[in-house]
């Protein structure tokens, strides 16, 4: 088993890895580049019931699993947008499990064996804002000042409300969703077939699942603290309704 220095070190190095990446990778991408998914691909209504008024981008912050990409998905075929996720810009060891019999990766087990829980969410904040932060800002400005790019939502645990407040655009909705810990917990149990994992398989899908708490709680803090809209997606039952409750939450708060 690698010890916590080595594992720290390769961390260390994967790090840099990802910014050498970043800083090659063309930071100022063009409408056609493969960050985002063409709404004709999602399968848009030809009329939209809602409208966002003049904004021409909306995002979507929140922990993993309380259901995103799934609204995003949704919002984007609706409004016949463009679709983008903030896990696409730059790698990460991820979750700590597989579809189906697949194993999961070496690297991605020993980084939440052997890291402590403090330790993971330090680290994928320091990834956010380190290494995705930089890629965001840019998307967002450019879609928000091209008015002859396509319209954009955007979803992804990296968008942190005091991140998002700095930018300086008034044509942007953002929202973060929440739940409680529980109610995450009970879907990550699900995703991970916790049930039919081994005593280690769910050792690192705990120590998932407490990070993604610990990460829950920060961005609720957040957005009361900083008076931001958040919507707690306990109180939808489909997506459709979850859709509604989300374009009500900024008419009521225009």
């Amino acid at each position: 088993m690698r010890s916590l220095r080595h594992l720290k070190k390769m961390l260390a190095t994967w790090r840099g890895l990802v910014e050498v990446s970043i800083s090659i990778g063309a930071l100022r991408r063009a409408p056609n580049a493969p960050y985002w998914l063409p709404n004709k691909l999602l399968g848009a209504q030809k009329e939209p019931k809602y409208m966002l008024g003049e904004h021409r981008l909306l995002l979507i912050g929140g922990s993993s699993h309380v259901g995103k990409s799934t609204l995003a998905q949704s919002l984007a075929s609706h409004l016949r947008w463009n679709y983008c996720s903030t896990d696409k810009l730059a790698r990460h060891p991820g979750r700590p499990w597989q579809a189906k019999s697949k194993e999961i990766p070496k690297h991605v087990a020993d980084y939440y064996q052997l890291l402590s829980v403090d330790e993971l969410i330090e680290d994928v904040i320091h990834h956010y804002r380190k290494n995705v932060w930089l890629l965001i800002e840019d998307i967002v400005t450019f879609h928000a000042t091209d008015t002859s790019s396509e319209k954009l939502v955007m979803e992804g645990s990296a968008l942190l409300p005091e991140s998002v407040i700095t930018l300086n655009f008034d044509n942007i909705a953002t929202i973060w969703l929440t739940a409680s810990n529980e109610f995450l917990r009970q879907r990550i149990y699900f995703a991970s077939q916790y049930e039919t994992k081994s005593p280690y398989e769910r050792m690192l899908v705990d120590k998932f699942l407490e990070r993604n708490g610990l990460y829950n709680e920060r961005i609720i803090d957040a957005v009361n603290r900083l008076g931001l809209i958040s919507l707690n997606v306990e109180g939808a039952s489909t997506v459709n309704e979850l859709m509604s409750m989300c374009l009500s939450a900024f008419v009521n708060n225009t």
